[in-house]
């Protein structure tokens, strides 16, 4: 039985290079970078990070100091860290899921109980394993919900249908009070739901003038939720700063929008994830939506693309959807004729500043926040390579790498991807992140037998490949169920948030064996203080909290 301060103890005193190293100065040599609002790509240049900024952008070596974290990254790409102008995270794995496919930025555009400024706080207190957010909270609508009247009581009075000016009004410095960083507002129905009207109004004119008036007062920006032209055209001449979705905009609300220098937020991907769903697919109205909305959004993008008028790019997707992430809009961007660079510069630099955050990030630049990735691919020379994520710097931090880039001032490494790793003859393919380690947990859930054995073989490959403080002989740490001692869960999740100088701030996933023990599966884990928990089901559906708590085992 090994003490918890023992396992605290060792990640603290990990024998990895990284953890012996200056985090805070990093320097990428030898790669291309396409910085997001250039038009051609620099070739063979070093990028050099201190304190989460970026120092230089330059040809040749750079200076650097013994502890510096330097990585030779020959052939590979960097790009800005991708800004998706459109979410709805719900949940933690949404945000981090997100991450995990190049996201450091996300603006959300509506979360229950104002869960994203719950994100934004986390981030901003160092949690930088989930993006950066720009918050909306709650969108205006005239039908608030009831969870927003149980946070304000005081506007109860405008129920059932918020109308007039004052009003309105009153709901943006409601929304100001739980300090959100914009306005969101519905200048027609939505589109997701049989029951409403996508091309319907929602606010009179005077109403969206109070609206955009009154935010203009607190100084934040408002964008529209506007399917329907008549609401758009009312929107843009009210001065909202974004449309959003777009889908039956006439040429005089483009040119309105070209005069007034509104974005365009297509969304493509949302419905993509309405159409995965079967019971979607199954109601009339939205199998109709689904199957013609895609192409009417791209018909408007491409007249807006050819009259100028700035393009963001945004997914209006949860990240629940494996495979569903902003490289899907950046292709679907590109279908509707966007150059691979203006796709590029539509999910960074102009997303930056439809945000209005392009003075501390969206491009690559002198200055700006680290907000970088390494992309194995070119992607000028397809958009899929956005997919082929090798390293995910977010606030000057690694928190994800897939790379196999050598460490150029030590002769040995042992890394978050292992470097100089040799190549291995596992079982199994190495899982290298967030993503594929929770999709191997679910696989496994209905696996048995060898087919667990290869997946316990592939996480602890992944384990070495990922952890920056854990030793190969020392990977596994488990918990012996009291009730059942044939039994090991195995615990491959680590938690190095609080490391001195630890480049891998994020949680690693998580595996466990169900072998021998038939009536319990492991369902999650999580960050408790300074202890882990797990929380188990049985057969009957009952839950069962195991405090790995003072009961650490190590096993061979």
């Amino acid at each position: 039985m090994k003490h918890l301060m023992l396992f605290v103890c060792f990640v603290l005193c990990g024998h990895s290079l990284f953890a012996q190293k200056d985090s805070s100065l990093i320097i990428l040599q030898h790669v291309n970078v396409i910085d997001g609002i250039s038009n051609s790509p620099l070739i063979d240049v070093t990028v050099t990070i201190k304190n989460a900024k970026i120092t230089s952008i330059k040809r040749g070596s750079a200076k650097t100091l013994p502890t510096a974290i330097v990585l030779d990254l020959k052939g590979k790409w960097v790009l800005p860290g991708y800004i998706d102008a459109h979410v709805h995270f719900y949940h933690i794995d949404s945000a981090r899921n997100a991450l995990a496919t190049g996201v450091t930025t996300a603006r959300t555009m509506g979360a229950n109980k104002f869960f994203d400024i719950q994100l934004r706080q986390a981030h901003n207190t160092g949690d930088n394993h989930i993006p950066d957010v720009v918050a909306a909270g709650y969108g205006i609508r005239p039908d608030m919900p009831e969870e927003f009247y149980s946070a304000f009581p005081a506007l109860s009075d405008m129920k059932p249908e918020v109308k007039g000016g004052e009003n309105v009004r009153r709901l943006v410095r409601a929304l100001v009070s739980a300090k959100v960083n914009l306005i969101k507002v519905f200048a027609t129905e939505r589109a997701g739901t049989p029951g409403t009207d996508p091309r319907k109004r929602t606010f009179t004119n005077e109403e969206l003038m109070a609206i955009v008036d009154e935010a203009k007062k607190e100084g934040i920006r408002v964008a529209a939720h506007a399917h329907g032209d008549e609401g758009a055209y009312a929107a843009v001449q009210a001065g909202v700063f974004s449309i959003e979705h777009g889908t039956y905009l006439s040429d005089s609300t483009l040119s309105m929008m070209k005069q007034m220098g509104t974005y365009l937020v297509p969304t493509f991907s949302y419905w993509k994830q309405v159409g995965a769903s079967l019971q979607n697919r199954e109601n009339p109205v939205l199998a109709e939506r689904i199957r013609t909305f895609e192409q009417l959004i791209t018909e408007v993008t491409k007249r807006a693309y050819k009259m100028g008028i700035p393009i963001a790019a945004g997914t209006d997707t949860r990240y629940s959807i494996a495979g569903l992430t902003i490289a899907t809009e950046a292709m679907q961007l590109q279908k509707a004729g966007l150059s691979a660079m203006d796709v590029i510069k539509s999910m960074t630099s102009v997303s930056a500043k439809c945000l209005g955050i392009d003075k501390s990030t969206g491009s690559l630049k002198k200055g700006l926040d680290a907000d970088i990735l390494i992309l194995e691919k070119n992607p000028l020379e397809g958009l899929d390579a956005l997919r082929s994520i090798k390293m995910v710097i977010n606030d000057g931090r690694i928190v994800i790498n897939n790379s196999s880039a050598v460490a150029v001032n030590r002769t040995t490494t042992s890394t978050g991807s292992n470097f100089e790793k040799e190549k291995r003859t596992s079982r199994s393919k190495s899982l290298n992140t967030l993503d594929s380690i929770d999709r191997a947990n679910q696989e496994m859930v209905r696996s048995s037998g060898n087919d667990v054995t290869k997946a316990h073989v592939s996480l602890q490959d992944s384990l070495i490949d990922l952890s920056a403080n854990i030793r190969k002989d020392h990977r596994i740490f488990g918990y012996a169920h009291p009730d059942v001692k044939s039994e090991r869960i195995f615990l491959l999740s680590v938690f190095t948030n609080d490391v001195e100088n630890n480049p891998f701030n994020c949680r690693l996933g998580a595996y466990y064996d169900t072998r021998g023990m038939k009536d319990l599966t492991l369902k999650y884990m999580a960050s408790v203080g300074e202890f882990v928990r797990a929380i188990a089901i049985d057969k009957s559906n009952k839950s069962t909290v195991l405090y790995f708590e003072r009961k650490w085992i190590e096993f061979d």
